[in-house]
């Protein structure tokens, strides 16, 4: 919980610099911030688990996607994030026999 943005050598040039990028704040006339592309800061890596940084311009969305048999830890280091998370619906053993005896 205290790992911050000095701890991984990252800092802030200017937080009060959204130049109006944010979801509300489109400013059509200079799309090229859009296109800013997610990078990806390698921090330790090991056979049994890797520790990075990914970091998002804002507005950024990726896309769905899964991580078998994995656990994923995140940590917002500076601004905000908007997640959105499935589990598989198992179907009910009263459905299942159900759908055997059909």
């Amino acid at each position: 919980d205290t790992v911050n943005l000095v701890d991984v050598r990252l800092k802030i040039k200017n937080p009060d610099d959204d130049q109006e990028h944010g979801f509300f704040g489109l400013n059509q006339l200079n799309a090229a911030r859009w296109a800013q592309p997610i990078t990806y800061l390698d921090i330790y890596e090991c056979n049994s688990f890797t520790m990075c940084i990914f970091c998002f311009p804002t507005s950024s969305v990726i896309p769905f996607h899964d991580h078998p048999r994995m656990t994923v830890f995140s940590k917002v280091l500076y601004g905000s994030l908007h997640l959105k998370a499935y589990d598989w619906v198992r179907q009910s053993k009263k459905a299942r026999e159900k759908d055997i005896q059909v």
